[in-house]
């Protein structure tokens, strides 16, 4: 117990409700300017919907990394990887720790096939209901074509960088939220 009072190790305290009530709504509301805002402009001026998705969503992502570093700091801890991974409890990934993402991975993927009909009931009342703007992949009421030749503007024939580039952007902020809420390990240090 004497080890654990003399640690140096800053404690953190759970603020208040209503403080955190603030800072979820202002993250909020930040979220739904870029969605409403943001995405629709950045496509009315003629970027393609891929790339209007990913500045309008990034541009709010990393508004929340800078907020987490700077709450980092104001919590007493070095800004530093090690101190970032620590706080955020990010730990390495073993082999059968991989196979677990990838088979939760494959799995989440295929059952959200079955949850369409749902999608388009919930889609259907309009508290609930997308915007129009919306791509037809983030859109359940908008038409769909079986024939996948294009995502979100972008051609899909001969740009496999696009993979890449979605895989990654899908996957940092959901491995972030699943450590730091579940302790999920992401590969990190």
């Amino acid at each position: 117990m004497l080890a654990f009072q003399m640690s140096k190790e800053p404690t953190v305290k759970p603020m208040p409700q209503w403080v955190a009530l603030i800072y979820f709504g202002a993250s909020a509301a930040v979220f739904r300017m870029s969605i409403y805002v943001l995405l629709p402009f950045l496509i009315n001026v003629g970027l393609v919907p891929f790339w209007a998705f990913l500045i309008s969503y990034g541009l709010v992502l990393s508004l929340m990394m800078v907020a987490s570093l700077i709450a980092l700091k104001q919590e007493g801890s070095p800004l530093t990887l090690r101190a970032f991974s620590k706080r955020f409890r990010f730990k390495k990934l073993s082999g059968r720790a991989w196979l677990w993402t990838l088979g939760a991975f494959v799995v989440g993927f295929l059952a959200t096939a079955p949850l369409v009909p749902s999608q388009i009931s919930i889609a259907r009342i309009p508290i609930f209901s997308p915007p129009a703007f919306f791509p037809s992949v983030l859109n359940p009421l908008a038409p769909k074509s079986l024939a996948l030749t294009e995502f979100m503007g972008v051609p899909l024939r001969g740009n496999w960088w696009f993979a890449a580039v979605y895989l990654i952007f899908l996957s940092w902020p959901v491995s972030a939220i699943l450590t730091e809420k579940y302790g999920v390990p992401y590969n990190c240090c």
